[in-house]
């Protein structure tokens, strides 16, 4: 999940100069989703989910 550093220092210009800012900004888009998605997930689920996404395994042994 790359990102261009432009796109997160204009996210954080936005958020330091808005009036009321949100509680969190998103960049890119993706993480609007992930935002979204807490909602209604258990961080658990979430970050199985995120973890299949990203190509984590399931169990890290210890060798």
């Amino acid at each position: 999940m790359e990102c261009d550093p432009q796109l997160v220092a204009d996210v954080i210009v936005k958020a330091a100069t808005v009036k009321r800012p949100k509680a969190r900004f998103a960049a890119p888009k993706v993480a609007s989703v992930a935002l979204f998605c807490r909602r209604f997930m258990s961080d658990a689920l979430l970050d199985r989910l995120f973890g299949r996404y990203m190509g984590v395994p399931k169990k890290i042994g210890m060798s």
